[in-house]
């Protein structure tokens, strides 16, 4: 009988406890405890990926439909730099990544598997109004030795070191604004790219971004897969053949035709293609 004097006091206790964690720490709901399918981890970079994007960019809506079209659910998470998803794909060994300049040494691709899943044009940029003759380039990084070049933060700059050419990292629109205010020379970006950037942040200064080259340099895009996660490898076989039939179905033309002029479709496709053909 003693012993049931304790019990309210046990259980306000109790109460008070509970209500005190629930005020200062984590809240855990349901959705926390459910674990993503699939789940590849990708950098923003709009616009082939971004959350305020149409189904989340070019190259979600492109991933997405190649694995579904071998039913295989999946779930993209979009991170704001390269150095978070390098981290998830390398130390925590998730099951796969998305991002154009992610540095990898040699050591690292020997664990990673690298599926291409669009093509797209990128060239070097300058601000006009800062160097109106232009750059003597002739097809080499040395040439533009001297000068400062604005890298990715994760981007792999040691050919512009080598070249003689100062680097000045930062995040896309950052190292735009620099280009503006001429703190950096030039700055490497896909067309479209460029295009997005300046039509929704600089829509003023879209005659002054000059390309350096008159060719701009195709470059695929990849999901990386993880060797060391158990389905990393079963996934990208799986990826694959899901572009081989959106490809032949006509679905992967109709996702680049929301994005992209008629006329880079069919190049883009059969670059790719070309890549994909075991």
């Amino acid at each position: 009988m003693k012993n049931r004097k304790f019990f309210p006091v046990i259980l306000l206790l109790g109460l008070m406890l509970s209500s005190a964690v629930n005020a200062t720490g984590p809240r855990v709901t349901p959705g926390m405890l459910v674990v993503p399918e699939n789940e590849i981890f990708a950098v923003d970079a709009q616009p082939f990926v971004g959350t305020d994007l149409m189904n989340e960019g070019m190259n979600v809506e492109i991933v997405k439909a190649a694995l579904t079209s071998v039913e295989i659910n999946s779930t993209l998470t979009i991170l704001p730099v390269a150095k978070m998803v390098k981290y998830y794909l390398l130390q925590e060994q998730v099951l796969a990544a998305h991002g154009q300049y992610i540095n990898l040494s040699k050591k690292d691709k020997k664990s990673l598997i690298f599926v291409p899943i669009s093509l797209t044009k990128e060239n070097y940029f300058y601000y006009h109004p800062a160097h109106k003759s232009g750059f003597n380039w002739q097809g080499k990084l040395s040439d533009l030795s001297g000068y400062s070049y604005g890298s990715y933060q994760e981007e792999d700059v040691a050919p512009y070191k080598t070249a003689g050419i100062q680097i000045v990292p930062g995040r896309l629109h950052a190292l735009l604004r620099k280009l503006i205010s001429n703190e950096i020379d030039f700055i490497r970006m896909p067309v479209l790219t460029k295009n997005w950037m300046l039509d929704k942040h600089f829509p003023l200064e879209k005659e002054n971004i000059i390309a350096i080259t008159t060719e701009a340099e195709w470059v695929p895009q990849f999901v990386i897969f993880n060797k060391n996660h158990p389905d990393g490898e079963v996934l990208a076989r799986k990826l694959a053949q899901g572009l081989a039939i959106t490809i032949g179905s006509g679905q992967y033309a109709t996702i680049l035709k929301k994005y992209l002029v008629d006329d880079e479709v069919s190049e883009r496709i059969k670059r790719l293609n070309d890549l994909i053909q075991p």
